[in-house]
């Protein structure tokens, strides 16, 4: 007599396989995607790297044209308009040739933190010889001057030459990135003693 064998099996390794495959495609698509993510967050990050050191290089020449610049009250007004007397803007030009601003209300940026609204009328070209084949636009700079800062001496009239007070500036500085995607404003405010000593 033949035996016959039964045949017991039901695919169970099969359905087992095709599970494990398709928990591992899972996660090497999870994998990649994660790594696509770190890609755009790393560029991301450095774009804004980039961005901000152009801000701080137009900061620092900011700062520099005004320490060698505004040396006297003298050159503070003859560089500074004051009108309304508020208000200040320089009419000093650049290496161009082209003026900082005209008119503090109408020519700087309607709001600092608009960075498409900076421009060669109403902001001043930061020097990035070091910088060109980096960014995608030059830094830029506005300096406002702010007033003086302290208390004023009791008798203005006969103390006016001897007035020790320091002269505020704010400069707000704009970079961009090597795309001009990102960019990033920096302030800072720089006080001068153009008195003689002041404190």
């Amino acid at each position: 007599m033949m035996t016959q064998r039964i045949n017991t099996q039901t695919g169970t390794a099969l359905l087992i396989s095709l599970v494990i495959l398709v928990v591992m495609t899972i996660l090497g698509i999870s994998a990649m995607s994660n790594t696509v993510l770190e890609t755009k967050m790393a560029t991301n990050e450095q774009q804004r790297q980039i961005a901000y050191q152009a801000a701080e290089k137009a900061l620092r020449d900011a700062e520099a044209w005004l320490q060698n610049t505004i040396k006297s009250k003298n050159d503070l007004e003859t560089t500074f308009i004051f009108n309304p007397a508020e208000f200040a803007s320089t009419t000093a030009t650049t290496a161009d040739g082209s003026a900082f601003y005209n008119s503090f209300k109408d020519r700087l940026p309607a709001q600092l933190t608009n960075t498409k609204a900076w421009n060669d009328k109403n902001s001043i070209k930061a020097d990035t010889v070091q910088l060109t084949n980096v960014l995608g636009h030059d830094p830029r700079y506005v300096i406002e001057y702010v007033g003086q800062v302290g208390r004023p001496p009791a008798e203005m009239g006969s103390l006016a030459a001897r007035d020790t007070r320091f002269h505020a500036f704010k400069i707000t500085a704009l970079g961009y990135g090597a795309d001009s995607t990102a960019t990033y404003l920096l302030s800072s405010t720089v006080f001068l003693c153009l008195g003689g000593i002041c404190g």
